[in-house]
């Protein structure tokens, strides 16, 4: 589905009801609109293409202990998996989980003030660029772990 921001429409196309995601995108975006995250807030409450956030961080988590050579230091490179999981709409799920879990929807509130995604890895988490690698591979090892 893809969901119209403007007229606060949601265009399904054949996976009957199961178009929460969408749904988020219509009531949430307006309220965080300079957010990056915003995809990642639709996934977080809503799953994406029918399957929740733990089903997408476990794919992913497989996807990177295969693929040693995916750089997550250049993290805006790495936008594509396969035709089921988006990697940075997956991580960005996973980082609205983690601040919601830590500090509820303040905390959830708070991390998507930021408009950058170096701002947000920098001021809540404590991470720079150059060490994104490294703590999200961790970070989604951890976090997929946690899923049932």
């Amino acid at each position: 589905g893809i969901s119209n921001d403007t007229d606060r429409i949601i265009y399904c196309s054949g996976s009957g009801e199961n178009y929460f995601h969408e749904v988020v995108h219509i009531y949430l975006n307006r309220h965080f609109p300079k957010s990056p995250l915003v995809e990642g807030l639709a996934v977080f409450y809503g799953g994406s293409l029918g399957q929740n956030l733990p089903w997408h961080l476990k794919r992913l988590n497989t996807y990177l202990i295969q693929h040693q050579e995916i750089d997550l230091n250049q993290l805006e490179d790495f936008w594509k998996m396969d035709n089921y999981t988006n990697p940075g709409s997956t991580i960005e799920g996973m980082l609205c989980s983690m601040a919601y879990k830590k500090a509820g929807l303040e905390g959830l509130k708070k991390l998507l003030s930021h408009h950058t995604m170096k701002e947000l890895f920098k001021e809540e988490f404590n991470v720079t660029t150059n060490e994104l690698n490294t703590w999200l591979r961790k970070t989604i090892a951890e976090q997929s772990a946690k899923t049932n």
